[in-house]
């Protein structure tokens, strides 16, 4: 009894939530029944370009944006003798 009775409060609590949901608008707000994708983080996962072509975009479609690490420092080499030159932003992808 106590079982069905949950069940029942489950269900009416879940009707109220569909009820009162509204629809998202706004500039970057997807259409109704639509899903904003963004994909990331980096250039072999997002895919995409004439070196790395087996990411999302190949596979899945363009996303709605993508996201990227980079790393703004420069003039300088890290401790994995990795050098950021000055006047450049690591991680931006260069192919276009």
């Amino acid at each position: 009894m106590k079982l069905r009775t949950l069940f029942y409060l489950l269900l009416s609590l879940f009707a109220f939530v569909i009820a009162e949901a509204q629809e998202i608008t706004g500039r970057f707000a997807p259409p109704a029944g639509k899903v904003l994708v963004f994909a990331g983080q980096d250039n072999e996962s997002v895919g995409g370009t004439e070196t790395y072509q087996n990411g999302y975009v190949e596979n899945i479609g363009i996303p709605g944006g993508i996201t990227h690490y980079v790393y703004f420092s420069e003039g300088w080499t890290n401790a994995f003798d990795r050098t950021f030159p000055i006047g450049e932003v690591a991680g931006l992808n260069k192919e276009t």
